[in-house]
């Protein structure tokens, strides 16, 4: 039993609008049972001493209630007031419905003109065009500067789009000051973090098994086993209800109820063929499946889907059954977010099963114990969900296009209706429903050789084969990055099983790596004759399943190409209404892609291209210009780690030891960064052109034949003064423009990870004697890396994006500094420099753990006597554990430039001298110690002045992935228990 009357109040989470520390409620209880004994049926079998039986019986129940922060509108901007944004009043907000371009703006090509709501200001030297950008910009850019436009804070009513109305009116009136939010709080406004709404959720979960062993005869043993976990997990209590319901942050644990089980099946034999033959063989099932009830997760009374599927229909908006209205989100002034609508990703039903079998025999001959064995594993995954469509209000749309100054963010872009084109948050799509299959195979030989009475030698060999998965549907398909394409003249295309380039050419998405023969070498040593003294040492390698390493349901061939395909509104909706010569051109990203209320256009034509009634991968299509494409790349080699340690033991008086030992390890081939990125701009290229970099300029200039002509086909290129058809160069620098240069070209993970660590360990154990043993256990270790294991948490509950990150606590938890994914390295290429203290690097962790039985009752040193006392004083044990760690290392941001937003590390980040607390918890980084990577955060230096031209905003900060030296806090923590034993009697417990 556990509740919330024993827990401390936590400082670092949430506290109310007067500063005092919420401490939320929490019921959790454990009860269960075990039963085991001869298996007796009277008049027909009696098992005794041949047949046994084992049940038992676990049931744990949570249930936490808290409270969360949310952002809503304030009630003027629920009007299209955004007068409290301060941004609006300094820089504007922007009209997306004029938006022309890209155009040449006082000699620089590939720029655009917007214009600011409000007025020309009087006198201004652009008159009518003075809230145009060209103008505002040229007014800011005098000496003094001069204002061209009266901006205004008010989006004309006319233009307030009704769809976005309908979801606005829906949202509660903000109800709360957060204190901690200090970057909401704007002139007495709390402009975001303004609402908190209470959060409810229920986790029940069984753990039921069963084993019989019998004694077939005295040769042969059997076991059968089963195994089942059923659970489910429910929301309770929400912030509030109505189309805006806010799922993506529901609850303690997922955004979804969820009903999930797990069972397994297992049978077993040990025949002895002779003292010196021994075989073991297993066979299992096991079964793991996940539902979040996807016909109707939640009830129309919390979430009003009927009612909005209804308000959208006329929109002709692409509807999926597993997602039936969109998910949004959009930022809001004050640096906040708002998102609602079915959480993308998370509803399905998905399932897992294996098979597997083993066997090992063991035979001794003399002064060998010869050791061989096989295992075999056929493993199935199922994933059943489909494509959601959401829709993203950054906030592009309402700035000035060119500068990004601007105010309203992405709420007044929502309020306008101004969905955005070029990959800016809004998609839709096709997705499969897979079903994959894996095979293991494994066999091992190993040899225990005793060479002397004192020494022993163990060798030994594994060797794997991790087959990676093929599907059951037809054709299977990937992406190449290395394949020459004929179609585009360029590398990179995308493969369909049966194709010449098909890896292996088999049904596999790639043959298994033969190569993993993993070699152990180690040994035991007694140099003395007390034998009080033991040392140990050896080598090891281990290899791992690269897929096990994602865990494939839902990050393999769930990424297919062509079936499970993003489709994006890349285009203008200029070419709709003036498709001869549309002022805002396609595929640049700063178009209005549709008003979110149009009623004239089926949207799903208006993807590029556009989204299809079937699966492209049907149809084997090659998919060029497609905005975003995942695959697989298959790992050349196995992950693997090697190992390798040395160890004395010695024997001391007191029934005590001591141990002390060195442990290594090494790590190559490892999960490295979770879905890489291969079409970007080269940061050599980047520093190169600058300001230059997205200019339009001749396709010509980069490509030239078929290629040419194909990209200018694909992406409806624009002509310029010269005939010449023309592109962003930053689109044409990328290595593969025919594929995800819009949006994204990446894989589920790379193999690339590497990992070294060096540990000392120290442990002192008491055996039981006297009533008393402890174990004491110190290490000091190094881990360094340069793999993104901040993605490992991630990993461990959200194989398929059901768990919420975060929500795993502890030291795992705070392994997701970067939300659980990679792409954090500073120099895309040159990931190497990144090398650094591993994310879950702890130098220091001190354990003691103790058992003592209290000296009162029978057998024991007081009150040695049976009685009433000895039942109430006897048999009482004390136990205790304290457990020590140093904190993780810290990773520090700073204000960005062009390339990075990484600090320079100038100082020491610790504050010099004796600080007392109250001064530790309000600053415990020395700010002194950083500086931004284009140098000295002096506003008018560089902000201030701000020119993408500068060189200082292509700088990379010198500042290491994280900081060895400067750490989190540690923690320490004790547990005890006092239990006392009952005897039902002197034979029978």
């Amino acid at each position: 039993v556990r509740n919330d009357a024993t827990n401390a109040r936590n400082p670092f989470t949430s506290i109310d609008s007067t500063g005092n520390i919420i401490k939320n409620p929490l019921r959790f209880n454990n009860f269960g049972g075990t039963l085991g004994g001869p298996v007796y049926l009277p008049h027909l079998y009696n098992g005794k001493n041949k047949t046994f039986f084992f049940v038992s019986w676990d049931t744990n129940i949570l249930h936490r209630l808290g409270s969360r922060s949310y952002t809503v509108p304030t009630a003027l901007m629920r009007q299209g007031n955004f007068s409290e944004d301060p941004n609006v009043a300094q820089f504007g907000l922007w009209n997306p419905y004029t938006t022309v371009g890209p155009t040449t703006v006082n000699g620089t090509s590939g720029l655009f003109l917007r214009t600011a709501f409000g007025t020309p200001a009087p006198g201004n030297s652009f008159g009518a065009n003075g809230c145009v950008n060209s103008s505002v910009e040229a007014g800011a850019a005098m000496n003094p500067p001069v204002q061209t436009c009266i901006f205004s804070a008010q989006l004309p009513a006319n233009m307030l789009d009704p769809t976005a109305m309908y979801f606005i009116k829906s949202f509660p009136a903000p109800n709360y000051v957060d204190p901690l939010a200090s970057g909401c709080l704007v002139n007495g406004v709390q402009l975001c973090n303004n609402f908190r709404g209470p959060i409810a959720s229920s986790q029940d979960t069984n753990y039921l098994s069963l084993k019989v062993d019998h004694q077939w005869s005295d040769k042969s043993k059997y076991f059968a086993e089963w195994l089942f976990n059923p659970g489910q997990y429910r929301n309770y209590r929400v912030p509030w209800t109505g189309p805006t319901f806010p799922q993506d942050s529901v609850g303690f644990g997922a955004q979804y109820d969820v009903d999930f089980a797990s069972q397994i099946i297992a049978l077993g034999n040990t025949y002895v063929f002779s003292p010196t033959l021994i075989n073991e063989f297993r066979a299992s099932f096991s079964r793991q499946y996940m539902n979040t009830h996807p016909s109707h997760p939640y009830p129309d009374s919390i979430t009003a889907q009927t009612q909005v599927q209804q308000t959208l229909a006329p929109l002709r908006i692409p509807e999926d059954p597993f997602f039936p209205v969109p998910n949004w989100t959009m930022s809001t002034p004050g640096g906040g977010n708002i998102a609602f609508g079915p959480t993308t990703w998370v509803n399905m039903l998905t399932a897992a099963e294996a098979y597997t079998f083993l066997d090992n025999i063991t035979k001794v001959m003399g002064r060998h114990t010869l050791k061989t064995g096989f295992m075999y594993r056929l493993e199935h995954t199922a994933y059943n969900s489909g494509f959601p469509t959401g829709f993203g209000f950054g906030g592009e749309q309402v700035v000035d296009p060119n500068s990004g100054l601007g105010g309203g963010a992405g709420l007044a872009q929502f309020m306008l209706g101004a969905v955005a084109s070029g990959g800016r948050g809004s998609f839709t799509g096709v997705m499969w429903k897979p079903y994959e299959r894996f095979r293991y195979w494994g066999w091992y030989w190993q040899d225990d050789f005793r060479i002397r009475p004192n020494f022993t030698l163990n060798v030994g060999v594994r060797y794997e084969l991790n087959g990676f998965f093929r599907t059951r549907q037809r054709p299977n398909s990937n992406f190449c990055l290395g394949c020459p394409n004929p179609t585009t003249g360029l590398l990179g295309k995308v493969i369909y099983q049966g194709d010449a380039d098909w890896p292996g050419h088999g049904q596999d998405v790639a043959p298994p790596n033969y190569t993993s023969i993993a070699p152990r070498l180690n040994f035991s040593w007694t140099p003395f004759a007390n034998k009080k003294t033991v040392i140990r040492g050896g080598y090891d390698v281990f290899y791992t399943n690269a897929l096990a390493s994602i865990n494939s349901p839902g990050q393999s061939a769930a990424n297919a190409p062509g079936w499970n395909q993003e489709y994006d509104w890349n285009g203008s909706f200029d070419t709709v209404t003036n498709p001869s010569n549309p002022n805002c051109q396609p595929f640049t990203g700063e178009c209005v892609a549709f008003p979110l209320s149009d009623t004239t256009t089926d949207k799903r034509t208006l993807t590029t291209p556009p989204l299809p009634s079937s699966f492209p991968a049907q149809r084997k299509d090659p998919l060029i210009g497609i905005g975003l494409l995942q695959f697989f790349t298959p790992p050349s080699h196995d992950p693997m780690m090697e190992s390798w340690g040395l160890e004395i033991e010695r024997e001391l008086p007191g029934n005590m030891m001591i141990d002390i030992g060195y442990v290594g390890s090494h790590g190559t081939h490892l999960v490295g960064e979770a879905f890489r990125q291969f079409n970007y701009v080269h940061t050599a290229d980047v520093v190169k052109w600058k300001t230059q970099l997205d200019d339009e300029v001749p396709i010509t200039n980069y490509y030239s034949g078929q290629t040419a002509a194909l990209l200018a086909q694909v992406y409806q290129a624009g002509q310029d003064a010269n005939g010449n058809f023309v592109l962003p160069r930053s689109l044409l620098l990328k290595p593969y423009p025919f594929y995800g240069a819009l949006s994204t070209l990446q894989n589920n993970t790379a193999f690339d990870g590497t990992s070294i660590y060096h540990g000392m360990n120290l442990r002192v154990q008491k055996r039981f004697s006297h009533g008393l043993d402890f174990i004491a256990a110190y290490t000091v270790s190094k881990k360094i890396a340069n793999a993104e294991t901040g993605q490992l948490a991630t990993m461990l509950v959200d194989p398929i994006h059901w768990a919420r990150n975060g929500q795993l606590g502890g030291r795992a938890g705070a392994l997701g500094w970067n939300g659980g994914f990679g792409g954090s390295f500073q120099d895309p290429d040159n990931r190497k420099a990144d090398r650094a203290v591993a994310a879950d690097d702890i130098p220091q962790i001190l354990n003691i753990a103790a058992t003592y039985e209290l000296p009162f009752g029978i057998g024991r040193q007081f009150l040695n006597h049976a009685g009433a006392l000895n039942h109430l004083v006897g048999g009482w044990v004390l136990t205790g554990n304290f457990n020590a760690e140093s904190g993780l290392p810290v990773y520090v941001f700073c204000s960005g430039n062009q390339i990075t937003g990484r600090c320079n590390l100038i100082g020491d980040p610790h504050f010099p001298g004796r600080r007392s607390k109250a001064d530790r918890i309000a600053d415990w980084i020395n700010p002194a110690a950083f500086q931004p990577p284009f140098g000295p955060n002096d506003a008018n230096n560089f902000w201030g002045n701000y020119s993408a031209a500068d060189p200082r905003a292509y700088l990379f900060g010198t500042e290491g992935a994280r900081l060895p030296n400067f750490r989190y806090p540690g923690f320490w923590n004790v547990d005890t228990k006092l239990a006392k034993e009952f005897h039902l009697s002197e034979s029978r417990y």
